[in-house]
């Protein structure tokens, strides 16, 4: 928490890594099918970052990319859990680009009025 980021963050990451961690220690227990671990971590993800912090989106895309693979090469159909967590990732991913480019778009308009006030 020294690094101003709220606490609220860090709890979210915390749980994040709590639910990886038992999921990846139950593989086996869960289920009888050989399927890469990470379903569900790819899909808590992708909500948190449509929700919470779009960097998390990012995460949730590439971990879905990830798990997409592993599944393909094992022969086995991904878990729809995390397709959604994918899909989600990337949607909050595009709303990160559009604030991003709203935000500067947004400066540049101000910054020329301001010049243009000036002259």
């Amino acid at each position: 928490q020294s690094l101003g980021a709220p606490a609220h963050l860090y709890y979210l990451v915390d749980t994040v890594a709590r639910i990886h961690f038992i999921i990846s220690h139950c593989k086996g227990v869960l289920t009888m099918d050989q399927k890469p671990e990470g379903a569900v971590a790819v899909f808590v993800l992708g909500l948190l970052g449509l929700l919470v912090c779009q960097i998390l989106g990012i995460i949730a895309w590439v971990l879905g990319n990830s798990y997409i693979a592993q599944c393909r090469e094992m022969g086995t159909e991904p878990e729809p859990l995390a397709v959604a967590g994918r899909i989600l990732g990337i949607i909050s991913t595009i709303l990160m680009i559009l604030g991003v480019i709203f935000g500067i778009v947004f400066w540049l308009i101000f910054i020329v009025a301001a010049v243009a006030a000036n002259n």
